[in-house]
């Protein structure tokens, strides 16, 4: 594995590391089942992709809490549904990481078809949200 490539793999797992702690704090900060329940099962999927990327990487790494400050701050000031809209971003972005990497590493095909589906999971999960505001 060259230098270059095993730093792209760490990044992408340090990323995945970070993102999960995140959204373990959103559980706690969200009540409504409907929005948790999604996160909960995103959570166990990215614990898995993480054990792919330690088999490639033979690293494993800690998770920094800077994705949760990020997280907590735009719940904070801009609220739910712009959160799930930035997060949806997040994970177009994530998925072109992965994309370049898959060629070299067929295992994160999976990691990339998740984020994917992140992306439209958070879309539907912002779109829900506007939808609940506006019954209020």
């Amino acid at each position: 594995m060259e230098k270059k490539e095993l730093k792209k793999v760490l990044k992408v797992q340090q990323e995945i590391a970070n993102e999960t702690l995140a959204y373990e704090s959103l559980t706690e900060i969200l009540t409504d089942a409907s929005f948790v329940n999604p996160i909960k099962r995103m959570i166990e999927e990215r614990k898995k992709h993480l054990r792919i990327l330690e088999t490639i990487t033979g690293t494993e790494v800690v998770p920094k809490d800077s994705d949760v400050k990020y997280v907590k701050r735009i719940y904070k000031i801009f609220g739910t549904k712009r959160l799930f809209s930035n997060l949806e971003t997040v994970m177009k972005e994530k998925g072109k990481d992965t994309a370049s990497l898959m060629k070299t590493y067929p295992s994160i095909k999976e990691i990339h078809q998740a984020e994917s589906r992140y992306q439209t999971t958070f879309h539907k999960l912002a779109a829900l949200e506007k939808k609940k505001k506006k019954l209020e």
